[in-house]
């Protein structure tokens, strides 16, 4: 299963007697949603770069084997 930040941030937590401090947990996964976001973007971005870079190799490799 695949958590994106969408589940994140709609995650809630059930509070028992003396259970967790609500807005600490919600800012906590407000920042983990941000953070798994970023890195999301980020590893697109790198993909996208990677397949580029891997195009501009096989045209040099065929420009060089003419």
């Amino acid at each position: 299963m695949r958590i994106t930040p969408l589940d994140i941030q709609q995650m809630v937590f059930r509070v028992g007697f003396r259970g967790y401090d609500k807005d600490e947990v919600n800012r906590f996964l407000e920042e983990l949603a941000q953070t798994v976001e970023s890195l999301t973007l980020d590893s697109t971005l790198q993909r996208e770069r990677i397949l580029s870079l891997e195009q501009q190799l096989a045209e040099l490799k065929r420009t060089e084997s003419t």
